[in-house]
Order: structure tokens, then sequence, then C-alpha cells
């Protein structure tokens, strides 16, 4: 079933290489008037006070209702398929012939949310559509809230050992001062093309409404609010294939250069322009590299070798040979201990960065690994590649916790959100969101006309870029505002 809550795409198209520089009122005696007033504000607030009654989700008012409509066919009787019978409470705990299929206060270890989000197979219902939205966003908050009964039911103790999928994540503390915008990036473009090239390397800053977008000898920036191009900095080594911002913003990483001919890193700093980092020397182009959070190292892939590099100085201090075949995508820790790699023949490793030996190996993936991005907890890794799934691992057990398909022929790009969620582009042209656990958010529309190639969260509220292979970016806004043209 299509989902009809979409999100509407603001078009960061046609790209021209053009670039630009009462008085407060007194509460009148009325005092019966005052007091109902008061009494109403008082309701308003209750109404959405989610400790109240009426706010818990709870299997008699919203849950069986859900189930009475899309379940009780095949689980509407004590003999229902699999044993499961989801027509009274008490057995809807029970389980089936499988064993529990709920687990208080944890939906990534509820089996039943699994199924009917489709993220495990059989999908349930059988042979129909995923629930409507609002149906999952109930079940699931049933799960996380304690699987309450009734309103007025105590809510149940969740198991001791949560899945690392249903972990809290810890608060975001922005940083301080203004967010990080150009103020001195070159006005003219270093190079110009009649046409649109394809979004190769994009990125978006993590707090500033601010968007890099790779170019031949270039990368561009975007302002989202302003709805504009507003300067460049020139790479003159070649084309950019990687663009990443450091945690604060503060700094961009690209990595690219000529195919066949040199490859090369450079960090600029994002406010004044400066290149503060040069470094690689590589005989071909560098499709992977990434810099730590403190700013110590930079590793980057040459060919199938691992090259360390140690900052200020860019001095190479290691050289790591280990997999086979070209790599294509790292990515730091959030704390910087650990390194992933993942290479074209499928190949994923976890490294210790201060040692260079090898923590985990994490095997699964049937063609090249595309992409690779950290929860910001640093307990979560996700991976995506050419086999169309994308994979979540808990790294600090070894152990694939996820794994599902999100876009036919090939994930080319994924990227975290700060809640856990995910954003997905591959080359079915679909951009999709995803919930911690990997159920489906959203499709968001429109899709493109080509292969969508990047993606990107940007900005305090996490707005969504990507682009695809015709050279077009797209944004998507929060979901309380519209979308626009930002070149019409």
């Amino acid at each position: 079933m299509k989902n009809t809550n979409r999100r509407v795409g603001i078009d960061l198209n046609a790209i021209r290489p053009m670039y630009v520089r009462a008085p407060v009122g007194h509460w009148k005696r009325q005092p019966v008037l005052t007091v109902f007033c008061l009494l109403g504000m008082g309701v308003m607030a209750g109404a959405v006070d989610p400790d109240t009654p009426a706010a818990r989700i709870n299997y008699r008012d919203h849950i069986r209702p859900i189930f009475a409509k899309h379940c009780f066919s095949c689980h509407g009787t004590v003999a229902g398929k699999a044993d499961l019978d989801l027509t009274r409470y008490s057995s809807t705990l029970a389980g089936g012939s499988s064993g529990k299929v709920l687990v208080s206060e944890d939906p990534a270890q509820s089996r039943l949310y699994l199924l009917v989000t489709h993220v495990e197979q059989p999908n349930m219902p059988r042979g129909q559509p995923r629930l409507p939205r609002a149906d999952l966003g109930r079940i699931r908050r049933w799960i996380e809230e304690g699987l309450r009964a009734t309103a007025m039911s105590r809510p149940l103790k969740g198991t001791a050992t949560r899945s690392v999928l249903s972990l809290d994540l810890p608060a975001v503390h922005r940083p301080a001062g203004a967010p990080h915008l150009p103020r001195k990036a070159a006005l003219q473009p270093a190079q110009t093309t009649p046409r649109s090239n394809a979004v190769i390397a994009l990125a978006g800053s993590p707090w500033a409404p601010l968007i890099a977008a790779g170019r031949p000898q270039q990368v561009v920036f975007f302002d989202a609010e302003k709805r504009r191009a507003i300067g460049s900095v020139p790479f003159s080594e070649g084309l950019p294939h990687l663009l990443k911002f450091t945690a604060d913003g503060q700094r961009l990483l690209a990595a690219g250069g000529s195919a066949g001919v040199a490859g090369r890193v450079v960090v600029w700093n994002v406010v004044t322009g400066k290149r503060e980092v040069e470094l690689g020397e590589a005989e071909d182009v560098i499709l992977a590299a990434d810099i730590n959070p403190n700013r110590t190292q930079v590793v980057l892939g040459d060919d199938r070798f691992l090259k360390v590099y140690r900052l200020p100085a860019a001095e190479l201090t290691a050289t790591v040979d280990r997999h086979t075949d070209w790599i294509f995508a790292m990515a730091y820790a959030p704390d910087g201990s650990k390194l992933a790699v993942a290479d074209r023949a499928g190949g994923l490793t976890v490294w210790d960065t201060e040692r260079w030996v090898t923590l985990e190996t994490l095997k699964g993936h049937q063609g090249a690994v595309t992409s690779l991005v950290w929860r910001r907890d640093g307990r979560v890794l996700a991976s995506a590649g050419e086999d169309g799934t994308i994979r979540l691992w808990d790294v600090s057990r070894g152990q694939r916790v996820r794994t599902w398909s999100a876009h036919e022929r090939g994930v080319l790009c994924i990227a975290f959100g700060r809640r856990g969620q995910l954003v997905s582009v591959g080359r079915d042209h679909n951009v999709c969101t995803w919930d911690p656990t990997g159920s489906l958010l959203d499709t968001l529309k429109p899709a493109f006309s080509d292969v969508a190639t990047r993606v990107a969260f940007f900005g305090e509220a996490e707005r969504v870029v990507a682009g695809d292979w015709t050279g077009r970016l797209r944004i998507w806004p929060a979901r309380e505002t519209t979308g626009q043209n930002l070149f019409p």
C-alpha cells in the first residue's frame, strides 16, 4: 500500500555558474470569564499531557482495533495460525508456537512489530501491504511505553538486556557559537560546464543550513535557507568523489582526483576557505577517506591499501595491507577509537586506530559496500551495498542485528540522523527514510528521474538533501513545512 503521507521535495536544480556575495493588554475585571479562560487553558494542557490516561496508548482502546481490522482473520482464535491469538490481551502477550512476539519497551526485539513493519519475514499481514503508518506508530509506542492493557494499567517492566537498536541515545549538545558558514569562499566558479554534472560528492553541515556539492575542479557551497549558491573552493586536483563535514561543521574534507592519474585529500576551514590539510599523493583517484574527531589523524584508501597520516604534519605513519579489492568506504567511530573500512568485494573490517589491528570482520554483503556510517553513540554501524541491502551491526559483539532490502539494484549512500533514523538512496531513483529498527518511514517524493547517488542530513533540524546522476539536487524540509522550488 502506498504511503500517502509523503514529504514534498524542494528542487535545488538549474544551478548556473554564477555566485553572489503593541502595547501589552491588561486583564479587565471579568472574573467569571477569566476563570473559564483559565479552566479552558487547563483542559488544553491536559489534552496534550503525555502522562494523562487519555494519552496512554493501550491494548483495549488503540491496539485491539488495529488487530481487529488487519489481523483477526488469521489470528482471531486460540487455534489461530501459529497458535497466536490477538483477540485478547493475555493471549497476545503469551505469543504463539514460536514463543513470545512482544518484548515490553523494546520494539527491536518484538517479533510482531518487526513482521508488521516488514523488517523481517514473513511480512504481515501475509500477502497484504504494510499497515498504515499511523497504526505502526501506535504499535511502536504501545511497546515502548510498556504494553498497557488499558489506560489505567501500569506499564510492564522491560527486559534487563535491551536490543542495541532500542537503546536511548544521549542528549545532543549543540556547539557553542553561531553555525559555521563560509565568509571568504570564492564568488566565481573555478570551472564552468555547459550542463550539470552527476552528483558524485555531497555533504550537509550538521548545524548550519549549508550544503556542499562536488563539481569538476571545485566544491560549491549552497545556503538552503537563501536557496542559492554562496561560493566555492577550488579542488584543482580533479573531481571530488567524497565530501565530509566534521562533527562541529567547522571543517570540510574532500577526497578525489583524476582517474588513473592522481588522488588527493584536502581539508578546508569552512569559514575562511583556507586549506589546512593536503595529503595523499596517490596514483589514482581516492574514493574513501576520513578525519578523526580530534583532527589528529587522516586515513585514506589508496587502491586496496589503508594509509594513515598524522596531523598537522601530514606525516605518513602506517600503511595497512588487508583488503583484497579497492577500498570504497570508511568511517571513524564518533570517539575515534575505531575505523570501519569496506571494499568493492564486500569486505568490511573494523580497525583499532591506535594499534591498527583488526577488531572485527563483518561478513554478509554480496557485492561492493558503497557506504558506511556510525550511529552517534558508536554502538551501531550501518553499511549499505550494491546487493540492495542495508545492514546494522552491533560492533561490540561483532554481530549483525538487522538486514533489509532497501533499494532494488543497489544502495549507493546512507546517512544516520541524531535520533538514530536513517536515510538512503539507490539505483531505483528513490530516497527513503527508516526508523532505528529498519522499518520504512517514508519514500520521499518526488522520486528522481535517474539513479539517486548521494544523500545527507543537514542543519539543526536535520533536513534531507539528495542528488542524482543528472546533477539534480533536491532538499526536503522539516515535516511541517511545504516544499518549494529553490530555482524556479
